[in-house]
């Protein structure tokens, strides 16, 4: 059996079903994902550093974590932040290398 519907009931039953969903996603917030919790190991992964090139860090107080207990956690919009911090801008014009292939 195949049922054809209008346009009008399309959306109504779109907007039934918007309704319906809203309170399930009253509480999530745009950008959550990136914003999950790591420990030093999925840390060093994620910067393709090492686990004691991060303890050095935390040790040096050079890179933002927290601690729960004993153990180091990190947040990774935190740490992403704290990368863009590093960023060298690119040059509209290669000068330097512009001067060594003129010679």
């Amino acid at each position: 059996m195949k049922s054809i519907f209008e346009a009008d009931d399309i959306q109504a039953i779109a907007s039934a079903v918007t309704e319906f969903l809203k309170p399930q996603f009253a509480n999530l917030k745009v950008g959550e994902a990136d914003d999950r919790i790591m420990g030093v190991p999925d840390l060093a992964k994620y910067l393709g550093m090492s686990d004691k090139w991060i303890y050095d860090q935390t040790s040096q107080k050079s890179i933002p974590f927290f601690k729960l207990g004993n153990v180091l956690k990190f947040r990774q919009k935190e740490i992403d932040k704290w990368l863009r911090s590093f960023k060298i801008p690119a040059t509209e014009q290669p000068t330097a290398l512009m001067k060594l292939v003129r010679r």
